[in-house]
């Protein structure tokens, strides 16, 4: 998964949520910034590959569950929140 489809998870995942994610340019034009309510992450670059690593941590500073995010996202369902 690159930057930009994490980007686009994300609001799918926020949307089926009713909840508001604000994405904006970071430093240099190179980082994006994503907020959650109070939480925020930043995603270098959206056509850079984002390894497992790095995305369990980026899911972890907004506050969702790896497993919930895959049920929403990738397998088109959603669970109860």
């Amino acid at each position: 998964m690159n930057g930009r489809q994490y980007i686009a998870r994300v609001r799918t995942w926020a949307k089926a949520r009713n909840l508001q994610v604000r994405f904006g340019i970071g430093r240099a034009g190179i980082a994006r910034d994503s907020i959650c309510g109070e939480r925020k992450t930043t995603v270098e670059g959206p056509k850079r590959d984002i390894g497992k690593g790095l995305f369990a941590k980026m899911l972890d500073d907004l506050g969702i569950e790896k497993n919930d995010f895959y049920a929403a996202v990738v397998l088109g369902y959603w669970t109860d929140v």
